[in-house]
């Protein structure tokens, strides 16, 4: 808890698809591949593919046997330009009823990077700082926060756009589709913890 984390990778390399089990874990309290997790509300932040996330949120219902509508899992109705404050603000407000209805989120995924971003150009030092300071200052940190990202376009082991984004996350998950069809997941980064095998 308390972290602020990323994953990244190519499109089509099921960035959408582990976030949003880790989400459906935590708003279940059923382990994560293995690892156990803190029950709790779980807020999505989608900015494209509503759609698709869906029918992802459905198979995984089916998959499992959970009812979705009886887990506190809320996800946003559209994007949210998050180096505007104001617009910042309004997420902050939403969470703020969520929390007082269901308790404070245990994990906030924002997905991507790019939708929420705003008007600011994720190349810059400045926008970069900016989104990373309306995180902190308004979806707060006493909760797990995890922004979905897309890899650079040469170097495919670290993600797009201004590096002050690594320098603030504690971790990150790199996906990788192999040729056979399979996915890799690396950990790039682990600041306060083992890296994960």
């Amino acid at each position: 808890t308390g972290t602020f984390g990323e994953i990244f990778g190519d499109p089509g390399s099921y960035k959408t698809f582990v976030a949003l089990s880790m989400l459906l874990c935590v708003a279940s309290g059923r382990p994560w591949y293995g690892h156990a997790v803190k029950q709790g509300p779980v807020v999505y932040i989608v900015g494209e593919g509503r759609q698709g996330v869906a029918r992802r949120l459905a198979a995984w219902g089916k998959y499992h046997g959970v009812d979705l509508a009886t887990l506190p899992f809320f996800m946003s109705s559209a994007p949210a330009a998050l180096t505007d404050p104001a617009s910042a603000a309004e997420v902050a407000e939403t969470i703020a009823e969520i929390t007082a209805q269901h308790g404070p989120p245990a994990m906030i995924v924002i997905d991507t990077l790019a939708r929420n971003f705003g008007p600011g150009d994720e190349n810059a030092t400045r926008d970069m700082g900016e989104f990373i300071a309306n995180l902190d200052k308004y979806l707060g940190n006493s909760c797990v926060r995890i922004v979905v990202h897309h890899s650079g376009h040469g170097d495919k082991t670290r993600s797009r756009g201004n590096s002050a984004l690594k320098g603030a996350v504690d971790f990150q998950f790199c996906l990788a589709k192999k040729a056979d069809g399979t996915v890799e997941m690396s950990n790039p980064k682990m600041k306060d913890a083992p890296e994960a095998q």
